[in-house]
């Protein structure tokens, strides 16, 4: 397992900035370079205590492949690939998210309370992911992200934020 370079909006060069603003490709095989993807991302995004969710194209690979983990309990990471039949439902909510693909900067987006997916599993099966609450906003931010659209996209205004400050609070 390895842990990815996080491609960056602000910090990045305008190739950065066109991946993260390209819609992704289906996953066509799965085999064991899917499955090493998958890992990496875990393990890239347990080394952020605030990573909660990472996108392939957070790392410049435009596949439709994410992981998230609100909760960072790592036993019990959401993994999604090629998702399809998105139904958003539930009342609808006004939260400010961050990402990592946009370093100290946050900004309000409203996102339904409960989101369904189809998704292929590793082994190339069939299953269909249930989130609620803020999981099912943390899923909804990656989906995008295999769309090509960042949260800033859908923010009213972006706000400075000390990721580093934050990560020192988290820490303990």
């Amino acid at each position: 397992m390895a842990i990815l370079q996080i491609l960056s909006t602000t910090k990045g060069d305008k190739t950065q900035q066109a991946v993260l603003h390209r819609p992704t490709e289906p996953v066509t095989k799965f085999d064991e370079s899917l499955t090493h993807l998958v890992e990496d991302l875990i393990e890239t995004m347990k080394n952020d205590i605030i990573c909660i969710g990472l996108a392939a194209p957070q790392v410049g690979i435009s596949l439709q492949v994410a992981v998230v983990c609100p909760d960072r309990d790592f036993s019990n990471v959401k993994v999604l690939i090629n998702p399809a039949n998105i139904i958003k439902s539930g009342k609808k909510d006004i939260k400010r998210e961050s990402c990592m693909s946009l370093p100290d900067l946050g900004g309000n987006v409203e996102r339904r309370k409960r989101l369904s997916v189809d998704v292929r599993t590793l082994a190339g099966g069939t299953a269909t992911l249930q989130f609620e609450g803020f999981e099912a906003r943390a899923a909804a931010h990656e989906l995008d992200h295999l769309s090509g659209t960042m949260y800033s996209d859908k923010a009213d205004t972006l706000v400075a934020l000390d990721f580093d400050a934050i990560r020192s609070k988290l820490s303990g």
